[in-house]
């Protein structure tokens, strides 16, 4: 149970971006979870330690974090937790600045899930490195992608990704106008 505390606290601590605590309780959390063999648990703080890393800008650390959460997953069979690990690697890819290696993880993390919620976050995130590049076509292209997965699902939840996706899609319009 105190793990499980530790781990929720240091969401909480993540999410109002106090990151050396946050740390601090995930730390505690995946050492539980690592000594008593819950690798899926294991996992999940690992994912977590590696988003507090990044925000700390400490990159490598969360890279190499993320790449132990993923040898991990890959030695159990644990593919639930493949789409997070590639998108998460993606995000840290585009903070260095190599957009093109970002957008191959982030696509990747598409191929791994059917939940349509995660396919658009990485559309989202392919759609914001690409805007960067400033290529309008290939912006509206997957901004299209990300708006006909938000009508097949029919899910009011995803309207927001929707709205998103048409503001790229409207801006980057007027650049080949």
């Amino acid at each position: 149970e105190s793990a499980d505390f530790y781990y929720m606290l240091s969401l909480i601590y993540l999410n109002q971006q106090r990151l050396v605590i946050c740390i601090e309780f995930i730390q505690k959390a995946l050492s539980y979870f690592k000594d008593n063999f819950y690798y899926h648990r294991a996992i999940e703080c690992y994912i977590v330690l590696s988003v507090a890393q990044k925000r700390s800008f400490k990159l490598d650390e969360a890279q190499e974090t993320l790449q132990l959460a993923k040898r991990i997953t890959i030695q159990l069979n644990l593919e639930k937790h493949f789409f997070m690990i590639f998108h998460n690697l993606g995000s840290i890819l585009a903070q260095r600045g190599d957009w093109e290696k970002a957008i191959e993880h982030y696509i990747e993390s598409m191929t791994l899930s059917d939940e349509a919620e995660v396919k658009l976050i990485s559309i989202i995130s392919i759609v914001q490195e690409i805007s960067k590049q400033r290529n309008a076509n290939k912006v509206i292209e997957w901004a299209q992608k990300g708006i006909q997965i938000s009508l097949d699902e029919e899910n009011p939840d995803l309207q927001l990704y929707h709205h998103h996706l048409n503001i790229y899609i409207s801006k980057y319009s007027d650049y080949l106008n």
